[in-house]
């Protein structure tokens, strides 16, 4: 449930105009892109750790499976 949160925490903070124009204009991709795509960066990096946490719990559950597994 705690992701949840964090996504509308991030929701809430950015504005659908300022991600369109930051996307529409490539800012992401400028060497300042820091100061001149902060959302679409801030959107970046919360999917890569929310992939993250989902890679970690689906290799955990298959470790778990593999090492209960009968030889």
């Amino acid at each position: 449930m705690m992701i949840v949160y964090v996504e509308l925490d991030i929701v809430m903070s950015t504005s659908t105009l300022f991600i369109a124009s930051e996307l529409l204009g490539q800012a992401w991709m400028k060497p300042d892109k820091g100061s001149r795509a902060p959302h679409v960066l801030l959107v970046s990096k919360r999917f890569n750790e929310v992939d993250l946490l989902h890679q970690s719990y689906s290799v955990l559950s298959v470790n778990k499976y593999v090492y209960s597994m009968p030889l």
